[in-house]
C-alpha cells in the first residue's frame, strides 16, 4: 500500500500489511462490491469500475478502480494490483453540471449563450417555443435574427457597450418571432469571463411579458374609465342640483298663474327640458355606476 493510500485509511504501513480489505471497509461492502468484482479479476480479466468508499480518515470519496492480475512467470495468476484515482471533487462537479443543465433545460424563462463575437452557441427548448425557431437553426447565427424594427441602431449600440465594457445590461426588448410576429421580453444579459478575466461568452436570460403588457394597459384604460366614472359622477350631481333649482322656480310659476299669461308655454318648454335632462342625469350616474336602477313597465306593441 502506497503513502495515498495510508493517508485514506488512516493506518500505518505496518499497521495495515496483513489485513483484509474486508477489515478496511467492512464485511457488507466487500462482499457486496469489492469481493465479486477482485474475483474477476483473480480469475484473469482486467476490472475498472467506479464507486463511492467510505475511507476511514478521509470519509466518503468517488474512487475510479481499476483491479490488474498479477501473473507468475508461468503465467498463473498469483494476486491483484489495485490502482485507485480520486474522482470526488469531478463528480461532485458533474454532478452538479447535470443538475445546473437540467434546471436550465426545463426553466420556463429563455435562455441564450452566446461566445464573444455575439454568435449564439446553445439555447435552451424555452427559446424553441418562445421564437418558433429550432436549436440547429439559431446555433451559430446572430441574436439579430430576432430584429423587430422597433429599436433604433443607438439602443443597440448602447446595450453591446455596456456588455463590452463588462457591465450587465437589462430592459425590454421588442422582436420577432420566425413567423413575424412579434413580442416583448424583458431581459438580463450578463458576460461570462474565463479564468484569465477575459470576457468569453454573453449569457441572457429573458421572458415573455407581452400577456403582462397588454393586461397593464387594459388594467390602465379601466382605471380610466373609472376616473372618467366618477368625474361624471360628480357633473351629474351638481347638473341635478341646478336643474333641481329650475324645475322648482318653473313649477313655482305655474302655481303663480304665470301658466295663464305669454309665458305660459315657454315655462312648459323648461320644465319639458328639465325633465328630459333628468333622465340624461340618470343615464350618466347609471354609466358611473353610482345612480339606482329604475324598472318601469314597456309596451312593446305599436
Amino acid at each position: 500500500a502506497n503513502e495515498a493510500y495510508l493517508q485514506k485509511v488512516g493506518l500505518q504501513a505496518n499497521a495495515i500489511m496483513g489485513k483484509t480489505l474486508a477489515d478496511v471497509f467492512g464485511k457488507p461492502f466487500f462482499e457486496n462490491v469489492i469481493q465479486p468484482r477482485l474475483d474477476r479479476c483473480l480469475a484473469g480479466a482486467a476490472v475498472c469500475y467506479s464507486e463511492w468508499f467510505d475511507y476511514p480518515a478521509q470519509g466518503r470519496r468517488y474512487m475510479q478502480i481499476t483491479l490488474s492480475p498479477c501473473r507468475n512467470r508461468t503465467s498463473e495468476v498469483v494476486g491483484a494490483m489495485v490502482v485507485a484515482r480520486d474522482l470526488t471533487e469531478l463528480q461532485t462537479a458533474q454532478t452538479e453540471l447535470k443538475r445546473l443543465a437540467a434546471a436550465i433545460e426545463q426553466a420556463a424563462e429563455t435562455v441564450v449563450v452566446t461566445d464573444a463575437d455575439g454568435d449564439i452557441q446553445y439555447v435552451n427548448p424555452a427559446f424553441e417555443q418562445e421564437t418558433g425557431y429550432r436549436r440547429e437553426e439559431a446555433i451559430g447565427k446572430n441574436p439579430s435574427i430576432l430584429k423587430s424594427g422597433k429599436h433604433d441602431d443607438a439602443f443597440y449600440r448602447a446595450m453591446w457597450n455596456t456588455l463590452i465594457s463588462g457591465g450587465t445590461w437589462q430592459g425590454h426588448l421588442v422582436n420577432k418571432r420566425k413567423d413575424g410576429r412579434l413580442y416583448t421580453e424583458k431581459a438580463k444579459i450578463s458576460p461570462v469571463r474565463d479564468a484569465s478575466g477575459a470576457i468569453c461568452n454573453y449569457v441572457a436570460v429573458k421572458h415573455d411579458i407581452t400577456k403582462e403588457l397588454e393586461l397593464e394597459q387594459h388594467f390602465r384604460e379601466a382605471q380610466k374609465m373609472q376616473a372618467v366614472g366618477t368625474l361624471a359622477a360628480g357633473i351629474a350631481h351638481d347638473f341635478n342640483n341646478v336643474l333641481g333649482l329650475i324645475v322648482g322656480n318653473a313649477e313655482m310659476l305655474q302655481l303663480r298663474g304665470a301658466a295663464a299669461g305669454p309665458a305660459a308655454e315657454s315655462v312648459k318648454q323648461i320644465l319639458s327640458a328639465s325633465m328630459r335632462a333628468k333622465n340624461t342625469v340618470k343615464q350618466i350616474l347609471m354609466l358611473s355606476r353610482r345612480g339606482r336602477l329604475e324598472r318601469i313597465p314597456l309596451s312593446l306593441s305599436l
